[in-house]
């Protein structure tokens, strides 16, 4: 069990350094459209679905802001487990298990350093359809983006976050191949 969730952790890390990667200076000048919502709350919704060291995994990012300011950001991350970890799984209560894999996905991540972090919330859970499931929910408004950005394998989102309007964090998502979809309800 451990093993996988190692396999799932090294995973996200591989996902955030490549997007790290492609982000940095990305910085389009997207003011038009800006200023024509600046006091407008805008949600925008973008999903990203792709392989990550063999394994489906389907990104989803929620951003809802005002003009140059974000309001909240929501990634929500599903990913199918490796097929020894489904094994070990199946047949088991997986609601007896939440909070002990949860416990160890977060610890194994580095997420739980994350939750340390004013404005930043994270759930994590395994389904029984073989997926662990990852919810950042993140409030602009509160967040410590200083902490953040030092936080091991994520700190470089956070980086971006601060240093890019809300318009500019969505179209370098874009540039990694993220497609506009409904909002979550």
């Amino acid at each position: 069990m451990k093993k996988s969730v190692v396999l799932l952790m090294a995973s996200l890390a591989v996902l955030t350094a490549c997007g790290q990667q492609s982000h940095s200076g990305k910085a389009g000048s997207n003011q038009s459209v800006q200023s024509k919502a600046k006091d407008k709350s805008v949600t925008k919704s973008y999903q990203l679905n792709q392989k990550v060291q063999g394994l489906d995994q389907t990104m989803t990012l929620t951003v809802t802001y005002a003009g140059k300011k974000y309001e909240k950001v929501n990634i929500a991350i599903s990913q199918n487990l490796p097929e020894e970890a489904k094994s070990a799984l199946a047949g088991q209560d997986l609601s007896s298990l939440q909070e002990e894999v949860s416990k160890s996905f977060k610890q194994s991540s580095g997420v739980d350093k994350l939750e340390q972090v004013k404005g930043i919330q994270v759930n994590v859970k395994v389904t029984e359809k073989g997926t662990v499931d990852i919810d950042f929910v993140i409030d602009p408004t509160n967040l410590d983006y200083d902490a953040a950005s030092k936080v091991p394998t994520y700190g470089p989102i956070f980086s971006q976050m601060k240093s890019q309007t809300p318009e500019e964090f969505i179209k370098s998502f874009q540039d990694e191949g993220g497609k506009e979809i409904s909002n979550p309800s």
